[in-house]
């Protein structure tokens, strides 16, 4: 369908969920792919389950340091960045009455200042290199399990729907997309 051959993919939080049918969606497109996560056991795994063009690299995106540590290495690896997917990211269990500071820091620094962290540590050599793309991942599955009821879908979405989408819009194919808000979330914004 799309052709990533000889393309560098980096996909944040690619251990489970989004993350991890996206890494394999990419690796069966022809793309290096490089997990980055903090879950070493099923990191290591979805990098083996994508065959010999993947790996896992234990990275907090919180941590500057780390994530620094990220771009050095790929680039030291594959020489660049092609796509990088920033999916990494949590959530809270509660309302605003229950949830604590610490549990709201915690999410904004994983899943914005995480983004950031990782986009200003890759965005240099993926310019240097000639381009690529950015997509950006946020998801509603921390919310309450009644959402699957309150849109047209009347279900909730699979992680390999969600990863079909970042694939067609990490190609070259829709390169135009640039800045672009993309739902996948069976039609609830769309009412």
């Amino acid at each position: 369908m799309f052709d990533f051959t000889g393309k560098v993919a980096v996909v944040t939080g690619g251990e489970q969920g989004i993350g991890r049918a996206t890494a394999l969606a990419l690796a069966r497109q022809g793309a290096s792919v490089v997990i980055g996560g903090l879950d070493d056991v099923s990191g290591n795994e979805v990098a083996s389950e994508c065959g010999e063009k993947g790996s896992y690299f234990h990275v907090d995106v919180t941590r500057a340091d780390e994530v620094r540590e990220l771009s050095r290495h790929v680039v030291e690896r594959f020489g660049r960045v092609s796509v990088l997917v920033n999916n990494a990211g949590i959530h809270a269990i509660g309302n605003a009455v229950e949830t604590d500071e610490e549990q709201w820091r915690r999410v904004l620094d994983v899943n914005v200042t995480g983004i950031f962290l990782v986009t200003k540590a890759i965005l240099p050599q993926m310019i240097e290199g000639g381009g690529g793309v950015v997509v950006n991942v946020a998801s509603e599955a921390g919310l309450l399990k009644q959402l699957e009821t309150s849109r047209p879908a009347n279900r909730l979405g699979a992680p390999d729907e969600s990863a079909a989408a970042i694939v067609a819009l990490a190609s070259d194919d829709i390169g135009y997309a640039t800045g672009a808000v993309f739902s996948v979330d069976g039609g609830l914004t769309a009412q």
